[in-house]
């Protein structure tokens, strides 16, 4: 029994503090934070013509890696056309630039399950909710849109970490543009307004052209121009075609069709 006790006290006796213990684990944790803050993530997706031919989705493949909170830009071809969809990923780990070509990317699925073990955990609700707007916009009845971009809609909204994510933009504008063809106008006014307020963290478009997502800002603008025509409110549409030239200028010949059109609608006969 003594010498149970005596080994005992040894072992205490060698056994650090608490407090040391405590510094040390928040000392890792300090050093895998400024691990993870020093890699930085930039994906390019090659924008040929038949690398965007062979993605088979309901989407593009850049709409459905932003989609996925990605950090994506457009390139030319990367010289692999038979094997595309192509992307590089490039990655800057502490100065120091790796670049990885992925292939084959020829849909949604493959494009989660090929990417992430690059670019680190991409978020489940995320993942899912690219799927269902796939489901979405393939469904051909009214309801079945409203239902299945509503869900994505739901769920992001009582995510804290995606209620200003593009994906929940995106479900708005898809719902919104369901809406909008079913002549539902106000409250295809309200996911466009809505979607702007995510993509732009305000609660008036005034400023949406300052928005990295010319293509979702084009929609919306878009969807307020058709809802407001619907509603006869013609001079608001106007001003939705404006902004829309402002988001994106290459539409810009055809913007200024649509508000000649509507300006010789407004004048009397």
């Amino acid at each position: 029994m003594q010498d149970a006790s005596q080994h005992r006290t040894t072992i205490m006796h060698h056994c650090w503090p608490l407090s040391t213990w405590c510094f040390l684990v928040s000392l890792l944790l300090g050093l895998c934070t400024q691990q993870r803050a020093a890699v930085a993530l930039q994906i390019e997706v090659c924008q040929n013509k038949d690398c965007c031919r062979r993605f088979q989705g309901a989407f593009s493949l850049p709409r459905v890696l932003k989609d996925l909170s990605l950090p994506v830009t457009a390139t030319g071809c990367l010289s692999l056309c038979g094997k595309g969809p192509n992307v590089a990923v490039i990655r800057k780990v502490n100065g120091t630039s790796t670049k990885e070509y992925v292939n084959g990317l020829v849909d949604p699925l493959t494009a989660i399950s090929s990417l992430e073990p690059l670019s680190g955990p991409i978020s489940p609700k995320l993942k899912a909710a690219v799927q269902v707007m796939e489901r979405g916009q393939k469904a051909t009845s009214f309801q079945d849109k409203e239902t299945l971009f509503g869900s994505v809609i739901r769920t992001l909204e009582l995510d804290e970490e995606q209620r200003q994510s593009t994906a929940l933009a995106h479900a708005l504008v898809l719902r919104g543009s369901a809406r909008c063809d079913a002549r539902q106008y106000e409250t295809a006014l309200e996911d466009a307004q809505l979607a702007a307020n995510v993509l732009c963290g305000s609660s008036t478009t005034s400023d949406s052209a300052h928005s990295h997502d010319t293509d979702l800002l084009s929609k919306l603008y878009r969807i307020q121009a058709e809802a407001y025509e619907g509603m006869g409110q013609l001079d608001n549409a106007m001003q939705a075609l404006r902004n829309w030239s402002v988001s994106d200028p290459s539409f810009e010949k055809k913007i200024a069709k649509e508000l000649t059109r509507l300006q010789q609608k407004l004048e009397p006969n």
